[in-house]
C-alpha cells in the first residue's frame, strides 16, 4: 500500500469485493434462517496480516488445541453509500470473511481498512 497523502496508483485496488448484510429471521421451528443480501461490490487491496494489531490474535483455542486464524485487512476507498459494520460479511471469489472492525484511516474519510477473518471452507 502507498504512503497515505501521495497519490494512490490506478492499480492498487485490484480486487472486486462483494459486500453483504446478514439478516437473520425466527423460523416457526426455533431455528433462525440467515439471508445474505449484496449491499455493494468495490474495489480493494486485500491483504492476509498476522497480528500486527492488538485486537487481532493469529491463534484461538478450538477443542482444546490451539488452531491458526486466517486474518486479512482490507483497504478500499472511503464510502458513504454504503454501510460496513461487523454484521456484514465480504466475498472475494470463493472466500469468504467475518468483519472484526472498520476503521476510517487517519480519520480522513478516504480510505477505510476492514479487518476480517477467512471462514473455513465447508467439507
Amino acid at each position: 500500500m502507498t504512503k497515505l497523502g501521495a497519490p494512490t496508483p490506478f492499480n492498487t485496488f485490484r480486487d472486486r469485493i462483494s459486500i453483504y448484510s446478514i439478516t437473520e429471521t425466527a423460523d416457526t421451528y426455533g431455528g433462525v434462517t440467515t439471508t445474505e443480501t449484496l449491499i455493494g461490490t468495490v474495489w480493494a487491496y486485500v491483504e492476509k496480516v498476522t497480528g500486527t494489531r492488538s485486537f487481532l490474535q493469529g491463534e484461538i483455542m478450538n477443542a482444546g488445541g490451539l488452531e491458526t486464524l486466517a486474518l486479512y485487512a482490507i483497504t478500499t476507498w472511503w464510502r458513504t453509500d454504503i454501510t460496513i459494520t461487523p454484521k456484514c460479511i465480504i466475498k472475494l471469489g470463493a472466500h469468504t470473511f467475518d468483519i472484526l472492525q472498520v476503521e476510517d484511516v487517519e480519520f480522513k474519510h478516504q480510505f477505510m481498512w476492514i479487518f476480517c477473518k477467512e471462514r473455513k471452507a465447508d467439507t
